[in-house]
C-alpha cells in the first residue's frame, strides 16, 4: 500500500544527513500515538543500521517506524533488519520504494 508523504517521513528524511555511513545514508523514526519515540540513523559501522538502532527503545508495542534514505531514494529494510522487525514487535514501517511513493508494511 503506497500513501502520501507523511509529516514523520519527512523528520526522517532530514535526520538522513546527520548519517555517518558513506553510502548509504538512512534514517529510522520510531512513532506511537503522534510521538517520537526514538530516532536514529546508519552509521559506517557493521550492522550499524538506523533500523535496527531505532529498536532500542523497550516498548514497541502499537508503534510505527519510519525509514528514510537521503534524496527520497528507496529505503526498504533490507533482510537483516527486516528479521529484527519482525522480532521486535513493531507492528507497521513505512518506507520509500524506487519511485520515491511511501509503503506501508505490516510486520
Amino acid at each position: 500500500q503506497c500513501v502520501r508523504m507523511s509529516r514523520w517521513f519527512n523528520v526522517a528524511l532530514k535526520l538522513t544527513k546527520h548519517s555517518g555511513h558513506k553510502k548509504h545514508k538512512m534514517a529510522a523514526v520510531l512513532v506511537r500515538g503522534g510521538s517520537v519515540m526514538s530516532k536514529n540513523v546508519n552509521l559506517d559501522l557493521e550492522g550499524q543500521h538506523a533500523e535496527t538502532r531505532a529498536l532500542k527503545h523497550p516498548c514497541l508495542a502499537g508503534t510505527t517506524l519510519y525509514i528514510a534514505r537521503a534524496g527520497g531514494k528507496m529505503s526498504r529494510p533490507c533482510k537483516k533488519c527486516w528479521t529484527a522487525l519482525r522480532a521486535s514487535g513493531v507492528p507497521k514501517v513505512v518506507y520509500a520504494d524506487w519511485n520515491g511513493k511511501l509503503c506501508v508494511e505490516s510486520v
